[in-house]
């Protein structure tokens, strides 16, 4: 009987007492929260760190630490030299990139280490700032949460908005590797005194290179197409074409709706020696604001069809737009390479041409639900 709870306690003990023998005292380590890349004026690297700080005694919530690279893992090794403990990566939750960086084709493998170091998260979000980083990483306002606390909060409400994308490393590095779609990042506007601000969807090309972007209701209509609305809950607003009233208030008439019930089918195709999409997108409305006079209750068809016609237009403007630049955030190629397969691989090393030679239709069917509290 002795023996057998000797045995159990050497047991409990083992148990234990096995993690305590690499204990890291949290005094003694920096944690490493957002990243930050950029190009100073004569094209050099400059990495950016924030972390925070637990000290009492300190006034500041964060320190900021930045300096000259040729690679992460470089900066890393003189980030060490400044700091009050070893920096620890496995927890940073936002990579900061300045346009200016994207701009270059190359970028993408400034990240390798990320990728190939285990100790590493790769569940980091990737934003895009447009702008300089050294104001946003060196502001410290007092009524405002530490700045990944901040980014990780807009990002994760625009997210859920539809108002941009969140990728994470382990997606970039999905998309960039994936030939049938281009990747698309969280693009982030620095306002006055470095106030940040959702300014919608930074879109590359195949290279990882900075092609243009997507403002707030272009990101939503994206998201549309992708059939990715995560919460199926939209605002979209839309003009409605009528006669123009010289009136202050009255020179405009739009819609606002929230979409509901969001379903997006989309049939691909090759022939003629070109691909065709025929993209089938059935939302329900829920009417949230109305700018001009309109019998709601006589003729909700003819309104459910004018706003149909709007959105379409809307979203064929998008698809021009991607097509124009040869960019496929939406994924056709996924479709392509699914059911024409022998047609997509003669073109997948240049899909961005093909899709910008390929004819794309789009239609949308929207059933009006409810009409607000009045008429």
């Amino acid at each position: 009987m002795k023996r057998c709870l000797s045995m159990l306690l050497l047991l409990i003990l083992a148990v234990v007492l096995s993690g305590c023998y690499d204990r890291i005292e949290i005094e003694d380590v920096t944690f490493a929260l957002s990243l930050g890349i950029d190009l100073d004026q004569n094209n050099n690297l400059i990495i950016y760190e924030t972390s925070p700080v637990f000290s009492k005694e300190a006034k500041k919530k964060k320190d900021e630490f930045h300096t000259k690279a040729n690679s992460i893992r470089q900066a890393r090794g003189k980030l060490d030299a400044g700091t009050l403990g070893s920096v620890l990566g496995g927890k940073i939750q936002e990579i900061l990139v300045s346009r200016r960086v994207l701009q270059h084709k190359d970028w993408f493998t400034l990240l390798d280490l990320f990728y190939r170091d285990p100790k590493l998260t790769v569940n980091a979000s990737v934003v895009e700032v447009d702008g300089p980083l050294e104001d946003l990483f060196k502001s410290n306002p007092s009524d405002k949460p530490r700045l990944s606390l901040a980014l990780t909060q807009m990002i994760d409400t625009g997210d859920k908005r539809s108002e941009t994308v969140k990728t994470t490393l382990q997606d970039l590095h999905r998309q960039m590797l994936d030939k049938g779609i281009t990747p698309a990042i969280t693009e982030l506007q620095t306002g006055p005194g470095s106030e940040l601000m959702i300014h919608g969807t930074a879109l590359l090309d195949e290279e990882g290179k900075y092609v243009t972007s997507l403002k707030l209701q272009e990101n939503i209509l994206l998201r549309i197409l992708q059939n990715q609305t995560k919460n199926g809950d939209l605002s979209l607003t839309v003009p409605i074409p009528g006669e123009r009233k010289s009136d202050l208030f009255s020179q405009g008439q739009y819609l606002s709706f929230r979409a509901n019930d969001t379903k997006t089918g989309i049939k691909s195709s090759y022939r003629q020696g070109k691909f065709h999409f025929d993209i089938h997108v059935k939302m329900n409305m829920v009417l949230l604001e109305r700018l001009f006079p309109y019998d709601m209750r006589k003729e909700p068809e003819n309104l459910e069809r004018m706003v149909e016609k709007q959105v379409n237009i809307e979203l064929e403007n998008l698809l021009k737009k991607f097509q124009k630049h040869k960019i496929d955030p939406i994924g056709l190629g996924l479709y392509a390479r699914a059911f024409q397969y022998s047609s997509y691989e003669k073109v997948q090393d240049h899909w961005g041409e093909a899709l910008a030679n390929a004819d794309i239709n789009v239609s949308t069917k929207i059933t009006l639900k409810s009409m607000g509290a009045i008429k």
